[in-house]
């Protein structure tokens, strides 16, 4: 909720989230408005339809069956891999 972001809200006001909220609408206002004419939701990213949770099915991305040539030699995800874990 808005109220866990209490360090975001020193520039931006008590209220940030919910100004935002209110001047673009949710996810599915906004996908409504800009998106269904392009791109009708299916079924499986029904959103509140009381039978649901409400969550999103993610379609695969490009060729899901081809392997890509792998980390960039001395990159971030190469220095993750040679460290065995990922900091956060």
């Amino acid at each position: 909720t808005a109220d866990t972001f209490a360090e975001s809200t020193e520039f931006f006001g008590k209220d940030m989230f919910q100004n935002a909220l209110a001047a673009v609408g949710n996810y599915g206002e906004i996908y409504t408005r800009h998106l269904v004419s392009i791109s009708p939701r299916l079924e499986i990213n029904e959103i509140n339809n009381e039978e649901t949770t409400g969550l999103l099915y993610s379609h695969p991305l490009g060729k899901v069956d081809t392997v890509g040539p792998g980390p960039i030699k001395g990159g971030v995800i190469e220095r993750i891999l040679q460290r065995g874990f990922l900091r956060c």
